[in-house]
């Protein structure tokens, strides 16, 4: 069973440079299915975006509240797979 909790929100500006991807990352691995993070940063999430589409395919989605210019907040809930749920067809061979 999933649960949907009020957004945990994580405001990047107010982590030191050298934590922040590591930071973004524990608190997302602590979301359980269905909770949401919300991130907010003072520049485009592009770039980490795109390392969670390349770490962690098929397990978060993402949503824009604000795109900047000055403010970047987004939505990046916690998925569960098929494979993890016990719905998978087999076919990805278990990724």
């Amino acid at each position: 069973m999933t649960t949907t909790a009020l957004p945990l929100t994580l405001d990047a500006r107010k982590v030191a440079p050298q934590d922040w991807w590591p930071q973004v990352f524990s608190t997302f691995s602590q979301l359980n299915d269905g909770d949401i993070m919300e991130l907010v940063d003072s520049h485009d999430l592009k770039a980490l975006h795109a390392r969670f589409m390349c770490d962690l395919p098929g397990k978060f989605s993402w949503d824009f509240f604000e795109k900047g210019p000055t403010l970047w907040r987004a939505a990046i809930t916690r998925v569960v797979s098929a494979h993890e749920s016990g719905g998978c067809c087999g076919g990805c061979g278990g990724a």
